[in-house]
């Protein structure tokens, strides 16, 4: 049987373009995300761009969750990674789409790095 490594959710996601482009706000609702979700935040980087976009990432021990938009296309790729609990990594996804005015989105999970598992 194999069994994933990790696992990485995938959020294509389309919102009101002032709030993709809105780096403290951006900010402050993924690092919620991961204090929710109980994951371990280890760095935190995030960037504004001119004349528009934000691009995040939050370095957690279990791997990253990450942010870059494109507000002229009212588009953001979200994406959280995780070697641990995938249900932690899905409940730090549906904060973010909860509070980012979010007009639609689709998302997918990928396994990562399957092995064969010897039991």
């Amino acid at each position: 049987m194999m069994v994933p490594r990790g696992h990485h959710i995938i959020g294509e996601v389309f919102a009101d373009p002032e709030v993709l482009d809105d780096l403290e706000f951006i900010r402050e609702v993924l690092l919620e995300a991961t204090g929710i979700a109980g994951l371990n935040v280890l760095d935190v980087k995030f960037h504004k761009f001119e004349p528009v976009g934000v691009s995040g990432i939050i370095l957690i021990s279990e791997s990253h969750v990450a942010i870059h938009t494109w507000p002229e296309d009212g588009y953001a790729a979200i994406d959280i990674f995780t070697c641990g609990d995938v249900e932690k990594c899905w409940e730090a996804y549906r904060h973010i789409i909860s509070r980012m005015n979010v007009k639609h989105h689709i998302e997918m999970e990928i396994k990562r790095g399957l092995i064969e598992d010897e039991k």
